[in-house]
């Protein structure tokens, strides 16, 4: 009850500003995670849908924070349970609660840890489900009830920080082992570099460790009347509040502002998380008792925010016509636009036997929509078109018998069996990588201005550096490059065809129209020669 009003209220001003400025299927998106967040569960549903924390559309997320009070409310479900059947059993056989309940509790994260380390154990499960986290809470918890019931014997904590430190040795072995190391690399999908990582990202777990040998060897006795310690504690007492706003804030001026946030930015954010965090413990998580009379209100408010959002989310986001998505209220689906670029899934087949040209597509989402531009264009009729997602050695039958090979990858990054399947006739070109900006949101705020269709944006320039490099491997000749088709005079990049329709909906993938913008722009006859 102290958590719960603050996510229903959440849900409700990020349902609100959504409505007056997210595009179909970010606002659809936005809906479904009210849902989930209102009845705690924002984990699972990440889980199942983006997978990965870290992956750039959560930028844009204003609820996908919540996946935490997901895990929390987990553990209060399963930990009063638990220690209710502990209560039973003490009484029953007359042994102190205290012990047999830290034991339990201890082999509870013992079992936790070896989810968490085993190789089978998915980094998506290891991230956003409870078995895999419960360690981490209970190992805090079993050091709570050490402090309260600690014994007098001064060299018991450092026992206890030794055992703890053995564990974090056993941690780091174990992961190693099969914890893959990062490369440093710029991604061809987001424009980013990854990290270089010197060691496992375990450390974060290695830290949680270690922060409990500190506890252990030194507990730490504050003092009460401190200025500076009060403000910290208060802050702390408002820490959920403070959880809950920064990531709406940072996420909406993402949405509609870019991505890059400066530190007055940061500071201004900053500000009005404080002031907002402020105002809610005071009304909100001071003052809503725990009573049966608040969780009947909060029951209604559930079903008061949750069915305008179920009604979005079946109407696929679709609040206003969009004409420059070709969306109308009434006259679209979900999923639409995955529809349209994963239609090239159906092309995965060997080629015809005919006498048109044998073109083989390859290269994720990214290739997908190349084949799509394929399909648009006026060649398409003298083409056996082929498609896969990776390369692999099980399409030499493809490899060997196509004309014209296309693939998202730099030249060096072509397995040296595709080299030696191909015919010496074949003819091989690089797709090019292809961005428009972070969010359309930061365009479609500007729909009522008159210069709306003429809005560009500037990409992250490490997109620059990955198509001069696979230009260069490719030479000009045998390279589709994409972003100098779609570049302005000052190094800009359009967002809206020749008609005034978005090229992308999510500012990676081709639109319909998109696809067809480029199909009437790249020189197939210098290609198909």
């Amino acid at each position: 009850m102290r958590l719960w009003p603050l996510v229903l209220l959440a849900g409700a001003v990020c349902l609100g500003i959504g409505y007056v400025g997210m595009l179909p299927d970010d606002y659809e998106n936005l809906s479904q995670s009210v849902i989930a967040s209102n009845f705690m569960s924002q984990n699972i549903l990440s889980a199942i849908t983006t997978k990965n924390y870290w992956d750039v559309s959560n930028e844009f997320k204003p609820l996908m924070h919540f996946w935490y009070v997901g895990i929390l409310v987990e553990l209060y479900l399963l930990l009063p349970l638990v220690l209710m059947l502990v209560r039973r059993l003490t009484k029953k056989v007359k042994h102190n609660f205290v012990n047999i309940a830290s034991a339990i509790l201890a082999l509870l994260a013992l079992g936790s840890v070896v989810i968490y380390l085993h190789p089978e154990t998915s980094m998506t499960a290891r991230f956003y489900y409870l078995p895999s986290r419960l360690w981490e809470i209970l190992l805090g918890g079993l050091i709570g009830i050490w402090l309260k019931h600690r014994t007098a014997d001064k060299h018991m904590s450092l026992k206890w920080a030794g055992c703890v430190a053995i564990m974090a040795i056993i941690l780091v072995l174990c992961s190693s082992l099969y914890m893959p190391y990062s490369i440093s690399r710029i991604n061809a999908v987001n424009g980013l570099v990854d990290k270089v990582m010197l060691i496992p990202q375990n450390i974060l777990l290695i830290m949680s460790v270690l922060f409990t040998c500190v506890l252990l060897v030194n507990p730490v006795e504050l003092p009460q009347n401190n200025r500076l310690i009060t403000l910290l504690a208060y802050v702390g007492q408002m820490s959920f509040s403070i959880f809950v706003w920064h990531q709406i804030l940072l996420a909406f001026y993402r949405y509609f502002y870019g991505s890059e946030v400066g530190v007055v930015v940061v500071a201004a954010l900053w500000l009005i998380t404080i002031v907002l965090s402020i105002i809610t413990y005071r009304i909100i998580e001071q003052k809503v008792a725990p009573t049966w009379k608040n969780f009947i209100i909060c029951c209604v408010a559930l079903v008061v925010i949750c069915l305008p959002a179920g009604i979005v989310y079946v109407k696929a986001g679709v609040v206003r016509d969009v004409p420059e998505l070709n969306v109308y209220v009434g006259q679209t689906h979900k999923g639409q636009f995955a529809e349209y670029c994963d239609r090239v899934y159906d092309y995965n087949v060997d080629f015809s036997s005919n006498d048109k040209i044998n073109v083989l597509v390859e290269g994720v989402s990214f290739g997908r929509d190349f084949a799509n531009v394929l399909l648009e264009s006026q060649q398409i009729d003298n083409v056996n078109l082929s498609y896969i997602f990776l390369h692999d050695e099980k399409y030499v039958k493809r490899y060997s018998e196509c004309d014209y090979l296309f693939t998202f990858k730099g030249k060096d990054e072509v397995p040296q069996y595709v080299w030696d399947m191909l015919s010496p006739e074949a003819k091989v070109f690089g797709i090019g990588t292809k961005n428009y900006g972070s969010s359309n949101g930061c365009v479609y705020k500007c729909r009522d201005s008159e210069d709306y269709f003429t809005k560009s944006v500037f990409i992250n320039p490490n997109f620059h550096v990955i198509n001069n490099k696979w230009k260069t491997q490719w030479g000009e000749e045998y390279y589709i490059d994409l972003i100098q088709l779609s570049s302005l005079a000052d190094g800009s990049i359009r967002v809206f065809t020749d008609d005034n329709k978005y090229i992308s909906q999510d500012c990676l993938h081709l639109t319909q129209d998109g696809a067809k913008w480029y199909a009437q722009k790249i020189d197939w006859k210098s290609i198909f020669k």
